[in-house]
Parts: structure tokens; sequence; C-alpha cells
């Protein structure tokens, strides 16, 4: 089985708030820190989901042709433009 990505891991909740519940709930580094992530890193992939997080509602709720998967992963790929972009060509 491919391993998963740190997003679709936050989407496998077990006994913690899932899908919409999230909506209501603010996530919390402790969930991740007890799936062996070190502190630091857990809180920081909490604010890197979020941000992308509230990037994404807004269309996913005016574009309801749009499943909010699509839109997330839209608002991830343009973070990593932003963050990692394409390394120049030598020519």
């Amino acid at each position: 089985m491919a391993s998963l990505s740190t997003v679709e891991q936050l989407s496998l909740c077990g006994d913690e708030p899932c899908g919409r519940e999230l909506l209501s709930h603010e996530p919390h580094p402790a969930a991740l820190e007890r799936r062996g992530v070190e502190p630091g890193k857990a809180r920081f992939i909490i604010d890197v989901v979020l941000a992308i997080h509230r990037r994404a509602m807004p269309r996913w709720l005016a574009e309801p042709d749009t499943t909010l998967a699509q839109v997330m992963a839209q608002a991830a790929a343009e973070l990593r433009e932003v963050v990692a972009p394409p390394a120049p060509t030598i020519r």
C-alpha cells in the first residue's frame, strides 16, 4: 500500500473529529504527537493544513461541482508553487 501524505493522514481521524466535525473543532497538535510526530513539527503541520483549508473552503462553497478534496489539492499545489518554485532552467 502506498504511504499517505500528511494531509491524508490527518483525514484518518480515528476517535477524533472528522470531516465536517473539524469545522467546529480546532485541530490539536497532540493528536499528531500521539502518532509520533515531534511537537514543533505537529504545530507546523496543523498551521499549514489550516491555511490550505482556509484557502480552499470559499472556493468549495462557491463551486458546487467540485469536491472539497479537489480544492484542497489545488490550494496545496498553490502553496508548493510559492514555497518551492521550479528550479530555473540552465541554458
